[in-house]
């Protein structure tokens, strides 16, 4: 993944509901 959208507040809240649908 891009470190720049790691950042992003946004795509971090995208990244927590990816980890809970796996």
């Amino acid at each position: 993944m891009d470190e720049i959208l790691l950042s992003d507040p946004m795509s971090q809240l995208i990244l927590h509901v990816c980890a809970k649908l796996q």
